[in-house]
């Protein structure tokens, strides 16, 4: 049994000491899956070096370049850094951080990670993960907006749940994590002005497809997204106000750039996008201009 202590200003888990050298024997993990063959996060980098806490190294999955860090054994002080091949669109992951890794495969850990583009555009998360036995679970908080993933390594993949705020509504997804690092994901909520639903998969190469439709105050959009791995997005979708509706089909690269069709009832208008701002060309109806898609696609890092 593991009791809670405190370690700085972080409440964390103690058990087992490390040791000078931190070596995860097989037999001795707390959960009998083989999850540190296709993922394991800081416990899989640590051993990827010589036990003393110091990696770098070349990843096995094609989507990782390198990856390099230190985990100071007896502080629980870590960084690392995470280099994604040239053709992504997201570049690098570093992360710093406290916390504990024990020879069992077990992890707790508290730290700050920055998920960087090729146009040096990032996300900051506050994050704590943790991992014991078969059970695996994950807090991302960016400036208060805070969503959970908490799942169970089974059969070969993670079976997950994951919970964040929509428009005031709580929505949970289920999804299956493989160990070529594919998904699939889906979610449904019915609650009060909020009817939305959507299946996702993920090839773990930065493809995403997802089929949505989400109802707000009266308003539908359904259609679907692609979001390719050099950062590009295809959306197609119906827009249905109150008495009304057009639909949207458009592509637009990591820049903001592209270009797409706004279609309506007895006409249509040309889309041209520029740093993300939209224009409306050549409409049939001279309604020509500014224009705001009524939907945008999730964030990259979700």
């Amino acid at each position: 049994m593991r009791v809670v202590l405190s370690v700085g200003v972080l409440s964390l888990v103690s058990g087992c000491y490390v040791g000078p050298v931190l070596n995860v024997k097989e037999k001795k993990q707390t959960c009998a899956e083989p999850y540190l063959a296709w993922t394991g996060g800081l416990t899989y980098h640590v051993e990827q070096g010589t036990g003393d806490g110091d990696f770098d190294y070349t990843h096995e999955h094609p989507h990782i370049d390198r990856v390099n860090g230190t985990y100071d054994l007896k502080t629980g002080v870590f960084w690392y850094r995470v280099f994604y091949e040239p053709a992504s669109y997201h570049t690098e992951d570093y992360a710093s951080g406290v916390g504990n890794l024990w020879n069992d495969g077990d992890m707790d850990l508290e730290y700050e990670l920055f998920q960087i583009n090729t146009d040096d555009t990032k996300e900051t998360w506050q994050v704590r993960h943790q991992r014991f036995g078969c059970n695996e679970k994950y807090r991302f908080d960016e400036a208060g907006d805070i969503w959970y993933r908490d799942g169970t390594y089974t059969g070969g993949a993670f079976e997950y749940t994951e919970e964040w705020v929509d428009r005031g509504v709580v929505v949970t997804s289920t999804g299956t994590l493989s160990s070529d690092s594919s998904w699939v994901e889906s979610a449904s909520v019915v609650s009060g002005p909020l009817t939305m639903s959507y299946d996702e998969e993920g090839s773990g190469m930065g493809y995403v497809l997802r089929n949505f439709s989400d109802q707000y105050l009266g308003t539908l959009v359904a259609g679907f997204y692609e979001r390719f791995q050099d950062g590009s997005f295809h959306a197609n979708y119906n827009y249905q106000p109150a008495g009304s509706q057009t639909t949207w089909d458009y592509t637009v690269d990591a820049a903001g750039n592209g270009a797409g069709t706004e279609t309506f009832d007895g006409g249509s208008c040309e889309l041209v996008f520029t740093a993300d701002a939209c224009q409306r060309t050549n409409c049939s109806d001279g309604n020509n201009g500014a224009c705001t898609p009524p939907w945008s696609p999730p964030s990259p890092f979700r």
